[in-house]
């Protein structure tokens, strides 16, 4: 298996339907949409749990997206994840885990972390 597909396995093992949702600022799926063994609401999830999700959305998007080999978006991503959580405020994490995505006051710092980061927002 390549370098990237290792990599592709371990996020996508990691990821959740609605957390791909949360980075592109949509609204998140039902549900029932949640893959088997995960949890299909956020209300339990720790601080770092959620910016596990917000790296792993990125990471999905980005090696979705990229035709280059060499691309260091996990790096990037990994700068973006970490920027949002350290910014976002308690009552923004509670959104979070009460909707699966940001609030308008932590997607402006989601923003913010993609342009400080160089991450693509792509499409």
């Amino acid at each position: 298996m390549t370098k990237r597909g290792v990599l592709f396995s371990l996020v996508l093992a990691g990821a959740m339907a609605a957390s791909a949702a949360a980075f592109a600022g949509a609204a998140p799926p039902p549900a029932s949409a949640a893959p088997a063994g995960l949890p299909k609401d956020y209300s339990s999830l720790s601080n770092e749990q959620i910016r596990t999700q917000i790296l792993d959305a990125c990471v999905v998007r980005q090696w979705g997206e990229t035709e280059s080999k060499t691309d260091n978006y996990a790096q990037r991503c990994g700068c973006y994840a970490t920027r949002v959580a350290k910014a976002m405020t308690p009552d923004e994490f509670d959104a979070f885990r009460s909707t699966g995505y940001f609030s308008d006051s932590a997607r402006a710092k989601a923003e913010d972390a993609l342009l400080a980061c160089k991450v693509s927002r792509g499409g």
